[in-house]
Parts: C-alpha cells; sequence; structure tokens
C-alpha cells in the first residue's frame, strides 16, 4: 500500500498521492488535497495521535473534516505514516 503522508520526529518527510482516491465512498475531489494535507500534518505532528484505535491489529484514527484515517507507528515509534483514507465526514 502506497504510504500518504508520513511524518519523521515530528517533519514532514513526504506524501504520495498514488492511492489517494481508493475509498469505499467514491471518488477524491481535488480541490480538497492541499487542505487535507494541512490537516492530516497538524494531527501527525503529534505522532503519538489523538485518541487512536485498532480493529483488526490495523490502527484508525480520525480526522475532523476528513474522516477516519488507517495509520501505522514505526516501532522505534519516530515514524507515522498514513496508509489509507476512508472519507465518511
Amino acid at each position: 500500500m502506497t504510504v500518504i503522508y508520513s511524518v519523521q520526529a515530528k517533519e514532514a518527510i513526504g506524501f504520495y498521492y498514488e492511492n489517494y482516491a481508493c475509498n469505499p465512498y467514491g471518488g477524491t475531489d481535488m480541490r480538497r488535497r492541499a487542505d487535507d494535507v494541512s490537516r492530516i500534518r497538524s494531527v501527525l505532528s503529534d505522532v503519538l495521535i489523538h485518541n487512536p484505535y485498532k480493529r483488526d491489529g490495523r490502527q484508525f484514527v480520525r480526522i475532523k473534516g476528513i474522516g477516519v484515517a488507517e495509520f501505522e507507528i514505526s516501532d522505534d515509534r519516530q515514524t507515522v505514516a498514513v496508509l489509507d483514507i476512508l472519507f465518511k465526514d
């Protein structure tokens, strides 16, 4: 799965759009992307994330105004990567 956005020790190291539109709720509005990435950056800059939850061994977090994002944290807890975004909002 393509990493959409990742943060390394609270600094942005990259984000990619290849799989950004892959969500079960329909296509992505291109005009929202820059704003969405800004919100993702804001949430992930805390690294530990706001109230994450797990389901079937996968980790998710709600990002206000976007929906639910799947993410993973590296073993050393220095890198957080968004793997997929499921738009619900």
